[in-house]
């Protein structure tokens, strides 16, 4: 329906977003999709669905430092859409910024209450629970001969061990 409306009217930011928004979103095709929402800012830059849809794909791309600043402004447009506020928790959170993923979660569950049953909300919490500072060692001891005193088979599981979490990184 939207690629009908585009070929009548090809600078149509409603048509382009919501495109941009149902190929990243309902087709899992982010990046398909970049260029569109791209063109739906460029053209309505002062809509907040628009910019943040821009913002959320940037976050579905992996592009998480854009994707915070673009949803930062999305939330300056419209501070009492809940939807945004959490697109711009999510993608906070993804930065490693937990401060404020917390206060625009807080921000968005208490502008509509229900989103705390969203399957997003239950992850994000998830997130913001395992990236808080206490999970994280204060410091670590890596010494060489240590590790090599250690019998071989341990050795070999530990190394295996660190090599499937760096993979799993990229995954």
């Amino acid at each position: 329906r939207y690629r009908r409306v585009l070929a009548l009217q090809p600078k149509n930011p409603v048509a382009l977003n919501n495109l941009a928004y149902a190929i990243a979103v309902h087709q899992k095709m982010p990046a398909e999709a970049l260029p569109l929402a791209t063109q739906a800012a460029q053209l309505a830059p002062g809509e907040a669905p628009v910019v943040d849809t821009l913002g959320w794909i940037h976050h579905l791309v992996g592009n998480d430092v854009d994707a915070a600043r673009i949803l930062a402004t999305a939330v300056k447009l419209a501070p009492l859409n809940a939807e945004i506020r959490l697109h711009a928790a999510i993608a906070y959170a993804a930065r490693g910024a937990q401060a404020v993923a917390e206060g625009e979660l807080n921000a968005a569950l208490k502008l509509n209450p229900e989103l705390e049953q969203s399957d997003d909300v239950k992850a994000l919490r998830e997130k913001l629970a395992f990236i808080h500072p206490a999970v994280f060692p204060r410091f670590t001891v890596l010494d060489p001969e240590t590790t090599f005193s250690l019998p071989p088979r341990q050795v070999a599981n530990g190394i295996g061990d660190a090599f499937c979490h760096v993979l799993e990184q990229y995954l």
